[in-house]
């Protein structure tokens, strides 16, 4: 045996140490909740923004905009089930 393999053999392998996972600085939670409530502000201010012509069709489309964005907050809002 050589020199150094007989030395290197002597001492403990040193055990790997764990790298820390890089962790985003955003959770996936928080980008949900804001989103979420981007969604519910935008459906409410669908309603209070002013307009000069409240025929059936605006309405009608403001109606359906806001059952869009009401869903879409409630599903960002929900908390996410892991399988």
């Amino acid at each position: 045996m050589s020199y150094i393999s007989a030395h290197s053999m002597l001492k403990p392998i040193a055990a790997a140490r764990e790298q820390d996972e890089l962790k985003p600085i955003i959770s996936e939670r928080t980008v949900r909740r804001f989103f979420g409530l981007v969604f519910g502000f935008a459906a409410i201010g669908l309603w209070l923004v002013p307009s000069a012509d409240e025929t059936a069709d605006v309405v009608l489309l403001k109606s359906g905009f806001t059952a869009i964005l009401c869903f879409c907050a409630i599903i960002a809002l929900l908390p996410r089930l892991k399988d």
